[in-house]
């Protein structure tokens, strides 16, 4: 197994190439020849060492998400076969997806839409998971007033393609050009003689926005209040696990009526340099869309 890892906490230049003899896959495990893996929020935070908490002895190979194709599978396993086309989100381990091969839980790997490159189905993961899990959480259900901040977030983008699917109303709370709060439902301007008009949800997908005081205004008394936190649905912490593979194959289903499409912004190729540009573009950039690092053939 090589990748891409650290041997110590750091800067972009701590980022080395780290070789790990294969471990033996077990009985619930897959092994999985990666072909591009997805750039995380948290993988640039653990290379500088802001997730200490994940307790993980060092050197590692970073990277939680990817897609390839499997290699072998453990004996327990019964739903997928060497060969398949995966894709798959996990916890941060020692074997991760900057990688020529990783193993993973079972559990935690989908068959990749039949629709999608290897680079799109890594990209469409921890944005489409996190809005997946959001709907969950909030009890969505068709006819359901939603009302979101943040819309040209990573995570926002895929909400709101979701959320169509599923027959919503969305409700998009902006500012205008005087700075006042307007809200625009299914891409029209709400009309003053609505503005009785009350959501059933508010997903805050910034974390730290401040219109999410004005945005309570327009919520039932009862409505209930998702807000991303900066360390939650960035990588998958293990409360969230329960989800995970339900969320990935909904997510598949998605994408293969054609109602969800990943927003790809760079891919950069999977060695030291690629993995630095990528790690600077994420932690930086602001950019609007998904970074993916992935083997050249």
């Amino acid at each position: 197994m090589k990748g891409i890892g650290i041997h110590q906490y750091g800067d972009i230049y701590q980022l080395r190439e780290i070789e790990f003899v294969t471990p033996p896959v077990g009985d619930d495990e897959i092994l999985i020849q990666i072909k591009a893996s997805g750039v995380l929020e948290s993988d640039w935070q653990f290379r500088a060492g802001k997730r200490l908490r994940d307790n993980l002895p060092l050197p590692i190979i970073l990277g939680s998400s990817g897609a390839g194709i499997i290699k072998a599978i453990g004996k327990g396993v019964s739903q997928f076969k060497e060969g398949d086309k995966v894709f798959f989100q996990t916890t941060i381990s020692t074997y991760g997806t900057y990688a020529n091969e990783t193993i993973v839980p079972s559990s935690d790997v989908c068959l990749m839409p039949h629709n999608l490159t290897f680079i799109e189905s890594a990209s469409l993961l921890e944005s489409s998971i996190a809005a997946w899990q959001a709907t969950v959480e909030g009890r969505v259900r068709e006819g359901s007033y939603v009302l979101i901040l943040g819309s040209q977030t990573n995570v926002g983008l895929m909400l709101i393609q979701i959320l169509k699917a599923m027959g919503t109303v969305i409700g998009v709370l902006t500012e205008d050009a005087k700075q006042k709060d307007v809200i625009y439902i299914n891409g029209d301007r709400l009309d003053p003689i609505h503005e009785q008009r009350r959501f059933d949800l508010l997903i805050d997908t910034i974390g730290h926005s401040s219109p999410i005081f004005s945005a309570l205004r327009w919520l039932k008394p009862e409505a209930k209040v998702i807000k991303f936190a900066k360390s939650r649905f960035q990588g998958v912490d293990k409360e969230c696990l329960y989800s995970i593979n339900k969320g990935l194959e909904q997510i598949k289903q998605l994408v293969e009526k054609g109602d969800l499409a990943p927003v790809l912004a760079h891919v950069y190729p999977l060695n030291i340099e690629g993995i630095q540009k990528a790690h600077i573009k994420k932690q930086y950039g602001r950019c609007q869309g998904e970074i993916v690092v992935c083997h050249r053939d």
